[in-house]
């Protein structure tokens, strides 16, 4: 007698159990197999073993479809948190990319003003002292001198008056 044994831990057409819906003891008493045979007790651990299996196999596809749910959540709820990450820091890098052009702009203004501030008083250094060499090194026209001769600046000297907007003052007649 030729009994079909899956070793399969999933039901398949050959497994004479899982076509008739029958136990493997009932399958063996249907071959002709009695309770007193030498192999019934091999039979009856086996079926005891087959349905423990069964049980294992069930409660583990319990699990997996547990653990398979649990997992996509998390999953799930990792993607959303990163997806709000990036769009934080997305944010963050464009509110520190402004600030820093605005500082970096801030900065050049600040050292081009103080650039510009040392060569205008540089040149009117320049200027001042290019002056006074000229007017250390050049002549008086003799016109101008004669006209201020006369002015001398002390306490005893009187005002005159003003012509074309110049205070005139002149030595005290006594």
């Amino acid at each position: 007698m030729d009994m079909p044994v899956s070793t399969s831990p999933f039901l398949t057409e050959n497994d004479e159990t899982s076509q008739t819906g029958q136990s493997l003891i009932e399958v063996a008493r249907h071959h002709g197999m009695r309770d007193d045979d030498p192999v019934m007790p091999l039979i009856v651990a086996w079926q005891a073993s087959l349905e423990a299996l069964r049980a294992q196999q069930s409660h583990l596809g319990a699990l997996y479809i547990k653990a398979e749910k649990e997992i996509t959540y998390a999953l799930q709820k990792r993607i959303e948190f990163s997806d709000n990450e990036t769009e934080r820091l997305n944010a963050l890098a464009a509110t520190l990319q402004v600030r820093m052009v605005s500082d970096i702009g801030n900065t050049i203004a600040r050292e081009s003003q103080n650039a510009l501030t040392k060569r205008v008083k540089l040149i009117e250094a320049r200027t001042v002292r290019a002056l006074a060499a000229t007017l250390l090194l050049s002549e008086p026209d003799p016109k101008v001198f004669e006209q201020y001769q006369h002015v001398v600046i002390h306490s005893s000297l009187r005002r005159d008056g003003v012509n074309s907007g110049m205070d005139w003052y002149c030595p005290t007649r006594t």
